[in-house]
């Protein structure tokens, strides 16, 4: 017998392992959640000795001056190709190339010095954002970074964080009457944007925002072979990224490094509840959040100087944001990509001679995953179950021989796991094709953004080879929260607190399915014991200092007890008898999608009310909206006179109108109403529902059947005739799987792979 699986499997159960949360008492004897070594009311720092993230990156720089600190590849254009009749749009690269972190620094410096050159102004310490916006002239001490994740977004706001500049952040993805409001919000007079979004932002802004002076644009994926003409502005002054980081190398201005009080970071929501909120976070809580996850990725993820990451979530997510600070002052080297890249599906590689390469193999695979090989790699639940079917889609292809020794290594696999021993065996033979479609080297894979399906995280480790584990966090945490031990095959945890924050309880009137309140004081979750049940608060150095100019909004977030002030998350959790946290509910129906993107379904039930085939009187209309979902589904009570001349306009004839709400194709004209409603009231491509599921309301009014209106007797409203949401999915609990389907979940509906037989 080999030693190696048992050595393999000592020295894997001993990273996995280490103290667990702990419980400690409040001053008003509430319970509180820590992890055992916990920083909570020590002084902050991002690293050793370093207080801002500002100092732990240029000590790291230091440190790593000749390494490379960013990867990158030569883009070269956007191809149309036809696939099966559908125009497909697929990136070209060239070779990929390094920034040694010597040389990422003096851009960073220098960039920071170009800023103050063309009229920014430091943010100092003791001054006030909010009292600073509200003066007849402000200081132009914040710029607005609206650009795609890549290198010149790195540079930019560590190039602000070196002068003391405040960072705004919005997503690229976000329409410019967003970018508008954020400009005039925060009165910032300094845009970073891409040359593809220059045009517009110029010419919707220049006559919009009064306090804009400057647009610095990127040339990030221009086309090598494109002439790009920079668009003219008598309003507006424009530069080139580069040009900035020339005209502070010529400058004779030094750093203004911040302090822990000043501002860093406001970073605006999605905006899918209306209008997107700044939340401010100052340089003590980025620190804070940095030395979290510091300790996370040292002691949980066991990363090591010199690993390269793949970067590719938006950085105006916080996640990934102070995952990437945190990296720097690490030593690893970040690696530039997009979603639609990763695999080489979507990208061509232009090899020496001239050719296209579409082939994932080496020595020229188009994928940045194969390009790169990272060892470290984050993502949202979508991209996981992308490559998930990647591999069952060339597994199913195969012969019965292939698919029955896949299939006796999965569960071997899955086995081997459950009891903590590896299965190196499997790994060499019959997994290290599938370990190539990540790279081969990758060792780590952590999830965000959203819940990742049981079955696709223990798919994940068993099929990749890599320690996978979810993690939770809040933009108003600064990304703190919790993590779950890479390697786990704990699937329904998202770990224990980081370092740098702490949870507890917090009752609530929301109940759960079995009409049971959640409370701290519950010792069983259904069948299962746990130590109490609420709505997770958060306390730390962590939490941001409020959102910018909605102090209303501020203090509607907030807690206050004998304990001090504590962030609402919104989130109802369980406190496991191990430990560990898991998410069971939203106390707020505010939800966030496959994608990262919010989606307010209150909000949105409201916009859909309006549509003529709804009845209201009957119960209306219900949105279902969850982390492993594209866009939302709706169960809606039909209005028998709007639902006739709905089926009228969609040439659906019938006189019955359980036999019309059964028709897919009066639901699919149902979605197409709605879409447009959801057009002329402005909803965000995220709030559009995808799919209905139409109800007759012929059923019994006082008993709880599919057809049935929606009344307080039958339990599928609440006394007050509010929607009583877990009783409607009980009952419709195979109508709203085969919406989740339709709306991109997963297919996947047990905890056990139907690969595997344990």
């Amino acid at each position: 017998m080999s030693l190696v699986g048992p050595i393999r499997t000592i020295v894997k159960l001993a990273s996995r392992g280490g103290p667990k949360a702990i419980e400690v008492k409040g001053k008003g004897g509430d319970r509180i959640l820590r992890h055992p070594n916990n920083i909570i009311g020590k002084p902050v720092e991002a690293a050793d000795g370093c207080q801002t993230v500002f100092h732990a990156i240029e000590k790291s720089a230091k440190d790593n001056a000749d390494k490379p600190g960013i990867m990158n590849r030569r883009f070269i254009r956007k191809d149309v190709d036809d696939v099966r009749g559908r125009k497909i749009e697929m990136f070209v690269f060239g070779e990929s190339y390094e920034m040694t972190y010597k040389e990422l620094w003096s851009n960073v410096i220098n960039f920071g010095k170009g800023l103050r050159e063309i009229g920014v102004e430091p943010f100092k310490s003791g001054d006030d954002l909010e009292k600073n916006l509200a003066s007849s002239n402000p200081k132009p001490n914040s710029i607005l970074i609206y650009e795609d994740t890549g290198a010149e977004w790195v540079t930019t706001i560590l190039g602000a964080f070196s002068q003391s500049v405040v960072a705004a952040t919005s997503y690229s993805t976000l329409g410019i009457s967003s970018v508008i409001e954020a400009i005039n919000e925060g009165k910032i007079n300094t845009v970073v944007c891409n040359w593809s979004s220059l045009e517009t932002v110029i010419n919707e802004c220049a006559s919009k925002c009064p306090t804009l002076k400057n647009v610095i644009y990127t040339t990030h994926r221009l086309p090598s072979d494109k002439e790009f003409v920079v668009p003219k502005s008598d309003k507006i002054v424009v530069y080139e990224h580069g040009d900035v980081i020339e005209v502070g190398s010529a400058s004779k201005k030094t750093t203004t490094p911040p302090t822990q009080d000043c501002m860093a970071v406001v970073m605006y929501t999605s905006g899918s509840t209306g209008k997107p909120k700044g939340v401010m976070l100052t340089h003590k809580n980025v620190a804070a959040s940095v030395s979290g996850i510091r300790y996370a990725l040292l002691n949980e993820c066991k990363v090591r100087p010199g690993m390269r990451y793949l970067s590719y979530l938006p950085l105006a997510h916080i996640f990934e944001m102070v995952n990437e600070l945190g990296l720097l002052s690490l030593g690893m080297t970040l690696c530039f990509a997009c979603p639609r890249s990763i695999s080489s599906r979507g990208a061509k590689r232009l090899t020496p001679d001239g050719k296209l390469s579409t082939d994932a193999g080496y020595p020229y695979p188009p994928g940045a995953i194969q390009e790169y090989k990272p060892h470290l790699m984050v993502a949202v639940p979508k991209i996981w179950d992308l490559l998930r079917t990647g591999v069952e889609d060339m597994i199913n292809k195969s012969s019965p021989i292939i698919r029955f020794l896949f299939q006796t290594a999965y569960s071997g696999k899955v086995l081997a796991l459950s009891q903590g021993r590896t299965s190196p065996l499997f790994d060499m033979i019959l997994f290290r094709k599938t370990m190539n479609v990540v790279g081969g080297c990758l060792e780590r894979g952590l999830n965000g953004g959203g819940p990742l399906h049981p079955e696709t995280q223990e798919f994940v480790q068993v099929v990749f080879g890599i320690d996978m584990g979810q993690g939770y966090g809040m933009t108003e945490t600064c990304c703190a929260g919790t993590i779950q031990t890479p390697g786990s095959t704990d699937y329904g945890s998202i770990g224990q607190p980081w370092v740098s924050i702490q949870s507890k309880l917090l009752g609530t009137e929301l109940a759960d399915k079995e009409r049971k309140p959640y409370s701290p004081n519950d010792t069983m979750h259904y069948d299962e014991p746990c130590k109490g049940r609420g709505e997770l608060l958060w306390q730390g150095e962590s939490i941001m200092a409020g959102y910018i100019l909605q102090k209303a909004k501020t203090e509607e977030t907030l807690y206050r007890d004998e304990d001090g002030v504590w962030l609402r998350s919104g989130d109802v959790g369980v406190w496991r008898s191990d430990g560990q946290i898991q998410i069971v509910d939203r106390v707020k129906n505010i939800v966030k999608l496959k994608g990262g993107e919010y989606c307010a379904i209150e909000h949105i039930e409201t916009v859909y009310g309006t549509a003529p085939f709804v009845d209201k009187l009957a119960g209306g209309l219900m949105v279902h909206a969850d982390g492993d979902m594209d866009r939302p589904c709706a169960f809606m009570q039909v209005h028998k006179r709007g639902v006739f001349e709905l089926a009228k306009q969609a040439g659906v004839e019938s006189d019955d109108v359980e036999k019309l709400c059964a028709n897919p194709k009066l639901a699919a004209a149902a979605v197409k109403a709605l879409g447009v409603i959801a057009k002329s009231e402005k909803l965000g491509a995220n709030e559009v529902v995808k799919a209905v599921h139409l109800i007759s309301g012929t059923g019994e009014m006082k008993k709880a059947q599919k057809t049935s209106p929606w009344t307080p007797e039958n339990e599928f409203l609440t006394a007050s005739n509010k929607l009583n949401r877990a009783n409607v999915q009980k009952v419709l609990a195979d109508e709203l799987q085969q919406l989740r389907v339709a709306c991109g979940a997963s297919k996947y509906s047990s905890r056990a792979s139907k690969y595997s037989s344990v």
